[in-house]
């Protein structure tokens, strides 16, 4: 074991808060099959910690979407997790967080090409997590998986929402207003028959919430959502405060003779 990987790796572990904790199992971790099969000593390899690296984060980005995405139903908490969890995307974020120098391969691998760098990135990742998962708990594990792949599902969010801007919107004012938006849609090209371009405008409680333009009256719809979304995000919006309702007297309660308690007979 070379001094210079020792120290990047004992420097790894204190930002991953091991402090004085053995880095036995983080060794193990970095640990390619090829570069054991090649070393002269007998050195376990990666592959188990894999193993359990990858249901244990499938467990964390599980949780993390339950908690922080109520919005999404089972179909779309899938293809979030689906979309964060793949070998391409696990690849991505193992390279963006330094772990290229710390594994330790065989000779001949750098020349396997570019889908076998993916793949060996993305199992380092995985066997990372077990290692985490052993030697500082599940909590700990779940926290550093989600600290970085919850960028990513923001960006897919941002760029590619699972429930579109229309949805988002009706949701977030039945839930502060229990009120639906209303849209109202016209068509900007002088031929009515021929329209290629629309205008939409949403808004609730008789205030404008946004307005948005489209090829089409559903495209236009989309756009008013979304920068009426924005308009909500930045403060830009002041709607008035829904009094709540009186309740409307009983006339029967009202104006009922209460009958007279009688005592009990007494024998």
């Amino acid at each position: 074991m070379s001094e210079n990987w020792s120290s990047r790796l004992s420097l790894f572990a204190e930002e991953l808060g091991y402090e004085d904790h053995p880095l036995t199992t983080l060794e193990v971790a970095f640990t390619h099959r090829t570069y054991a099969h090649e070393s002269k000593d007998p050195v376990p390899d990666n592959q188990r910690l894999e193993f359990l690296g990858d249901a244990v984060i499938g467990l964390a980005v599980a949780d993390r979407l339950m908690t922080t995405s109520p919005e999404l139903n089972e179909g779309q908490l899938s293809k979030a997790r689906a979309r964060l969890i793949n070998a391409k995307m696990l690849a991505e974020v193992a390279h963006e967080n330094g772990l290229d120098p710390l594994l330790r391969i065989g000779k001949g691998e750098p020349n396997m090409g570019e889908s076998a760098r993916e793949a060996r990135l993305a199992d380092a990742f995985e066997s990372l997590i077990g290692a985490l998962y052993l030697d500082l708990g599940f909590e700990k594990a779940c926290a550093w998986v989600w600290e970085i792949l919850s960028v990513k599902h923001e960006g897919f969010q941002q760029k590619s929402p699972l429930i579109s801007a229309k949805s988002r919107l009706q949701l977030w004012a039945h839930q502060k207003y229990k009120l639906t938006p209303v849209y109202e849609s016209r068509a900007l090209s002088p031929d009515l028959k021929r329209a290629d371009l629309f205008e939409a405008t949403v808004s609730l409680l008789g205030h404008l919430l946004g307005a948005g333009e489209g090829p089409s009256k559903k495209e236009a719809e989309q756009h008013a959502a979304e920068r009426a979304l924005l308009n909500i995000d930045e403060n830009k919006l002041t709607l008035p405060m829904i009094p709540k309702r009186r309740r409307r007297s009983n006339f029967r309660n009202r104006y009922s003779i209460k009958k007279p308690k009688l005592d009990p007979i007494k024998r």
